[in-house]
């Protein structure tokens, strides 16, 4: 394998352009069940985070733990600038990620049909944790343009 930069560039695209056409034909043919994927990915992702990552969940408020997710994604995967966790009532959580590396994607996702992105690591990241902390959420992913972003929404069932 070449580190050539156009080879590099060229690679991400046709990643990037495979996804994106899976994404699509899952949601094509399954429309909100498509969720039913998340799942898995925020388990795999979460798993890949806590071996060779180094994550550790330490504590009981989902709040804190949801931050230590983040903070990988910042620190390790350069994903955010910046993201906020609030809670302003009881089963409800929102993510606030500014300056969003994979914004561009989601904007890809949107404009190729699908309603409700599912593939967003992050959002299936945290869900995953809120999973294994035995919270039932429902989470929503929506555009921040003032912050080039997105807001993630949990929402307790």
């Amino acid at each position: 394998m070449t580190n050539d930069p156009r080879h590099i560039e060229n690679r991400n695209r046709l990643n990037t352009i495979t996804l994106l056409a899976l994404a699509t034909s899952v949601w094509d043919t399954l429309g909100r069940t498509s969720f039913a994927f998340s799942a898995p990915i925020g388990n795999h992702t979460l798993w890949m985070m806590e071996r060779e990552l180094d994550l550790e969940i330490i504590g009981e408020d989902p709040g804190e733990i949801l931050m230590s997710i983040c903070k990988v994604f910042i620190d390790d995967f350069g994903y955010a600038s910046e993201i906020e966790i609030s809670s302003d009532r009881e089963g409800h959580f929102q993510v606030k990620v500014k300056d969003y590396e994979g914004l561009l994607f989601i904007r890809m996702l949107l404009s190729s049909g699908i309603e409700r992105p599912f593939l967003d690591p992050i959002m299936n990241a945290c869900q995953a944790m809120l999973r294994q902390m035995e919270y039932r959420m429902h989470q929503d992913l929506q555009i921040w343009d003032e912050g080039n972003g997105i807001i993630i929404n949990f929402t307790e069932v």
